[in-house]
């Protein structure tokens, strides 16, 4: 880094203790796993793209559970972003919750839009700790700006809704 001496920094790396090396070491290779296992559940789920089998919010909680798990350590992995963007849009999930909002208000019931827009704020949460981790992420602000994007579509109803994006667009929530 800036204004270290190479020396210092090599020294630095020789004193460390050997259960360090070792604890580093099966960090990396737990993550390679767990990245293969995600990336091979993106070709999986390409292979079934004629057919979406994701029909709920849990069905697609399960299905992303993995790539969340690899994006909170390391979230400038573009392709788990993309992959969480594949699987929402098959799956459909935020329209339907929209949808149910929409109808909710409608009839008067302003305490059922706030669970039903659910999978948005865990969703809305990952990217904030994505965020949180590393500001420079472009995956993550890209996939967020996709999110609030699609999930609120510039219309009369959902800008009237309690739950708008401009209150997501403020500070993350903590």
């Amino acid at each position: 880094m800036h204004g270290r001496r190479k020396a210092e920094h090599q020294a630095a790396l020789l004193a460390r203790s050997e259960a360090e090396k070792e604890a580093a070491k099966n960090k990396v290779l737990k993550y390679k796993q767990l990245a293969t296992l995600a990336l091979q559940q993106r070709r999986e789920a390409k292979e079934q793209e004629g057919n979406p089998t994701i029909t709920t919010r849990n069905g697609l909680e399960e299905a992303l559970t993995l790539s969340a798990q690899l994006l909170r350590v390391n979230p400038d992995v573009y392709t788990l972003w993309n992959h969480r963007k594949e699987a929402i849009v098959a799956s459909q999930v935020v329209r339907h919750e929209l949808e149910e909002a929409d109808t909710g208000e409608a009839e008067g019931a302003g305490e059922s839009a706030a669970p039903s827009t659910s999978f948005l704020k865990t969703e809305l949460g990952l990217i904030a700790e994505c965020i949180q981790k590393n500001p420079k992420s472009y995956g993550a602000w890209h996939h967020r700006r996709w999110l609030l994007e699609h999930a609120f579509p510039c219309t009369a109803s959902s800008s009237s809704s309690s739950f708008s994006s401009s209150s997501l667009l403020t500070s993350p929530p903590r």
